[in-house]
């Protein structure tokens, strides 16, 4: 094997790291759908692209001034909802999964 063969098998620290997260990423979802296998739970994934600290959880509002990190608490112009970011961000995950269980028949809108 030459050098310049030898060089391309060479992970740069930016590599490595982005390889470990992968792998970490790909672990992390084979254990959950095994353990939800295990126990008879549905596993429900909602889109990383999901806005989930952008909207209201009271009324659905978007507000697109949310996507500065630095602000802690959601303050709905709309209804006046007052709630912690990261609180609201999970009540709308919790209400997207929902609503993906319906549109796929797992569970019964009642």
């Amino acid at each position: 094997m030459t050098v310049n063969k030898a060089y391309k098998f060479i992970l740069y620290p930016s590599e490595y790291k982005d390889k470990v997260y992968e792998n970490i990423k790909v672990d992390l979802n084979r254990n959950l759908n095994y353990k939800c296998k295990w126990s008879n739970k549905e596993l429900v994934s909602v889109s990383p692209y999901y806005a989930s600290s952008q909207i209201c959880s009271q009324c659905g509002h978007k507000d697109k001034s949310m996507k500065d990190l630095n602000k802690r608490k959601y303050h709905c112009s709309e209804c006046g909802n007052k709630i912690d970011r990261d609180i609201n961000a999970s009540l709308n995950l919790i209400y997207e999964g929902i609503k993906l269980l319906i549109k796929s028949n797992k569970i019964v809108q009642v």
